[in-house]
């Protein structure tokens, strides 16, 4: 794999860590409601990247200009991330991001076996990192068995403790939220998949800056209608905006500047290697969230979760190693142009 993709990533991966851990803070800290961290978090990403397009050299890395192809994978990508932004908000509002992090790695999987819909089968590394998945998957998601009955038990995540009628009021209202929040992020992960393949359609037609610049601001727009229904139907925070954006406005700016920057490392990183690979090294923010949950937001949980979480993302680079990721984005490449 070319050097610079690999500096890319990891970059990438770091901004991705930091703007998981950053938006759970503001959510868990009620900051910002969730619309309001949605608006602002795209707007200033918009701002960011429009600001880089005067200096703009993509890195020295190059595409092939498709104008019909790129406004249609913006389009797509635009619809994708509007399901995916709001279930994470929802998410990172209601769990640890510990909790719902490892979730995110079932994307690149799904990628994987969407592709046997076009006759691409994953090859025996595809399959080992689709196994490596879901056994991570299944572990991280029993962590409160206390059983063997509840351990084997499907869909285990989705039921309550067994000692729920025992449980203090606010464990018992916290099992609730970690499921909720547990099926807000699988939803994120099952849109994500549509939207790591027009994710790479976008960088191979036009301009990363000025294409996710135009993604952003119709996130913004989108999610400021979405403030202006829910603030009509719900309940308003009793610290007004302004005093909240007064006390802790560098915070907000920076989930903001640091979902600007995910953007450009990673989405550059997909015009220097197969798309498979970005999607699935992208993974390592995994750890890197967990981790930083650890240390700044002081999850206790934390470091449990982590050993699941690196059997899921040993998984998600052996889907480095398996044509069907790449096969599925040519042939919507080729579909759409």
């Amino acid at each position: 794999m070319h050097a610079l993709a690999v500096i890319l990533i990891l970059l990438g991966v770091l901004a991705m860590a930091g703007h998981a851990v950053a938006q759970r803070f503001v959510l868990r800290e009620s900051i910002l409601t969730k619309s309001e961290m949605l608006v602002l978090q795209n707007l200033i990403a918009a701002c960011f990247l429009f600001g880089t397009l005067p200096f703009w050299e993509e890195f020295g890395t190059t595409h092939t200009d498709n104008t019909r192809l790129f406004w249609i994978a913006i389009l797509g990508t635009t619809v994708a991330n509007v399901a995916i932004q709001w279930a994470n908000a929802h998410a990172r509002e209601l769990a640890d991001a510990s909790l719902t992090a490892p979730i995110q790695a079932m994307t690149p999987m799904l990628v994987t076996i969407a592709a046997v819909t076009i006759g691409e089968y994953p090859s025996a590394l595809g399959i080992t990192g689709i196994l490596l998945i879901s056994l991570g998957t299944y572990i991280h998601m029993r962590e409160k068995a206390t059983t063997l009955r509840e351990y084997v038990r499907p869909f285990q995540a989705f039921a309550l403790p067994a000692n729920f009628i025992a449980l203090s009021d606010a464990d018992r209202k916290q099992a609730l939220r970690d499921r909720k929040a547990l099926g807000f992020a699988y939803l994120s992960a099952v849109c994500g998949t549509v939207g790591l393949i027009f994710d790479g359609l976008v960088v191979r037609s036009g301009n990363v800056a000025l294409g996710f610049g135009v993604q952003l601001v119709l996130l913004t727009t989108v999610f400021s209608l979405v403030h202006i229904i829910t603030t009509k139907t719900g309940v308003s925070p009793s610290t007004p905006f302004r005093v909240r954006i007064r006390e802790h406005g560098m915070v907000v700016v920076g989930v903001g500047v640091l979902y600007g920057l995910h953007v450009i490392f990673i989405m550059t990183a997909f015009r220097l290697a197969p798309i498979a690979y970005v999607g699935s090294l992208k993974r390592l923010s995994i750890i890197a969230t967990i981790f930083l949950s650890w240390i700044i937001l002081k999850e206790a949980k934390a470091l449990k979760r982590l050993w699941p979480a690196a059997i899921i993302t040993a998984g998600a680079m052996f889907l480095v190693f398996d044509p069907s990721v790449s096969s599925i984005v040519a042939a919507a490449h080729e579909a759409l142009r």
